[in-house]
């Protein structure tokens, strides 16, 4: 059973109280982000600090413990 499997299986097994607190919540957090004002870029901030590398498995998939803090 896949991640979001399972979390499909505990919404079923939630109680109309518990959905409507659920539903509240995901509102708030997107009401959240959408409210949060965007600040300007500010060009040359990070100029001083260096050369960078980016790893070879940037865009590798992140494991479940990751977004679980699972481990």
């Amino acid at each position: 059973m896949t991640d979001m499997q399972a979390v499909f299986q505990l919404v079923k097994t939630m109680t109309p109280e518990e959905l409507e607190e659920l539903a509240q919540f995901l509102e708030a957090q997107r009401d959240q982000v959408q409210n949060t004002p965007q600040q300007p870029r500010i060009l040359g901030l990070h100029a001083n600090t260096g050369p960078f590398w980016i790893s070879d498995d940037f865009n590798d998939p992140l494991p479940d413990a990751f977004w679980f803090g699972e481990g």
